[in-house]
């Protein structure tokens, strides 16, 4: 299986912006994951966290309420002091 080239990164996001403009969350989400992927989730790499808190964006617009946890808990991970992922992550298992 071949690994995904993040110097594809840029037109990655490019394609994520069209998708989005055209309300279609479901491919925006599917384009970004193997970014995510890609980088080890996460690094702490402020590119990191814009990719994270798009999918979770997404994964909220689709209802995919379990990958949207699962990216919320990466947020938590890469910035642990930030109250509001908690509380959207805390909404989100009530």
């Amino acid at each position: 299986m071949l690994g995904f080239d993040t110097n594809f990164a840029p037109a990655v996001g490019q394609l994520v912006d069209i998708y989005h403009a055209r309300k279609e969350w479901a491919k925006a989400a599917a384009a970004l994951e193997p970014l995510a992927s890609a980088n080890a989730v996460l690094t702490q790499d402020e590119r990191d966290l814009g990719v994270c808190l798009q999918l979770i964006e997404l994964y909220e617009r689709t209802g995919e309420l379990e990958l949207q946890r699962v990216w919320l808990n990466s947020a938590i991970k890469l910035m642990p002091k930030n109250a509001d992922y908690r509380l959207k992550l805390a909404r989100l298992l009530v």
